[in-house]
């Protein structure tokens, strides 16, 4: 034990600089200090805004309008997001804290998430993980969705989901965003969100959606002029769909 002692002490003496200290790195002894975990990701949990990080807001998690936590008396169903998800092919395009996971219940792009509240979602797979998935090209696909801040004039029982699914869309310079496969009317024309998108400037991005129960004829309007959300979708995104689809809605289903 002396001997070691005496080591290091000879080993400090030797890098000594002329000024008394120590002229090595602190890291080269100590070893790299462990980082410190980050709260208020998005999926974290909250009670107000102030719980959040980089301008997260603190919203209620099964509401299809942003409904700030710091606005009701119960806080319980939580989380700090921003209005749209970052997108990801690997956890190292995440921020510190975030890993890039995929979700089970819709067919959307990876996107970054709170590494704690993932743990806590078994929803959610980390993408570069040893469960990471290997989706299919029919997995790709997605249901009919909208984005939720398009169906705020919706009650909780007018809708598919209790909450919010993450997927991608695509949005027009308005801001109408729907999922590829979404049929919509434009100006009276049925046709898929990717139709319409062929026709006008889109741009595709990923954010909470949801999806309106089907009844007979329903329209939801849009942020866009002469644009209107049906119930449908066509689910490969093919021209057969499209048509069979546009059909149906010209019948007045």
């Amino acid at each position: 034990m002396r001997a070691f002692v005496a080591s290091v002490f000879l080993l400090l003496c030797a890098a000594t600089s002329a000024s008394g200290l120590p002229s090595f790195p602190v890291n080269a002894l100590l070893g790299k200090l462990p980082s410190v975990a980050r709260n208020g990701l998005t999926g974290d949990s909250c009670k107000n805004n102030s719980d959040c990080s980089d301008g997260r807001k603190c919203l209620l998690t099964n509401t299809v309008t942003e409904v700030e936590c710091a606005d009701k008396a119960d806080t319980i169903g939580c989380e700090c997001r921003k209005s749209e998800m970052k997108d990801c092919s690997r956890s190292s395009d995440c921020e510190d804290g975030e890993i890039c996971v995929d979700s089970s219940n819709t067919s959307s792009q990876p996107f970054c998430f709170s590494k704690k509240a993932a743990a806590k979602d078994d929803e959610l797979t980390p993408v570069d993980g040893p469960t990471a998935p290997n989706a299919s090209p029919a997995a790709q696909t997605s249901d009919v969705c909208i984005a939720a801040r398009s169906l705020a004039h919706l009650s909780q029982r007018d809708l598919v989901y209790a909450r919010h699914r993450v997927a991608r869309v695509l949005c027009d310079s308005s801001g109408s965003c729907a999922t590829p496969g979404h049929i919509v009317l434009f100006h009276g024309v049925p046709m898929m969100m990717t139709s319409y998108c062929e026709a006008v400037s889109c741009v595709a991005k990923i954010m909470h959606v949801n999806s309106p129960r089907y009844t007979r004829a329903v329209r939801v309007p849009s942020l866009t002029d002469g644009l209107q959300f049906t119930a449908f979708a066509a689910r490969y995104q093919t021209t057969t769909e499209e048509h069979l689809l546009a059909t149906a809605i010209r019948l007045g289903l």
